[in-house]
């Protein structure tokens, strides 16, 4: 699985994107940080990511998905 490096996640933040997961897709703002933990690896956890739209707040691994910003043609940055 190919996933995203720290530093990539940081320039994306307060930028618009589309974050996918299987048939999952939210457009929105990439915030920050979320308060909670996810599972990463065999034995680990890490914070994941908070995506901020219209009407939602979405808290999510973002090492489970695929990053993409939107309004640039560019290829996905993240798990795929």
């Amino acid at each position: 699985m190919h996933s995203l490096e720290d530093d990539e996640v940081a320039a994306l933040l307060g930028r618009r994107v589309r974050v996918r997961n299987g048939k999952y897709s939210f457009v929105g703002t990439l915030s920050g940080p979320s308060d909670r933990k996810f599972p990463r690896g065999p034995d680990g956890t890490a914070y994941g990511c908070v995506l901020e739209g219209w009407n939602f707040r979405l808290e999510f691994a973002w090492w489970d998905w695929t990053i993409t910003p939107v309004g640039r043609r560019t290829q996905s940055i993240a798990a795929e």
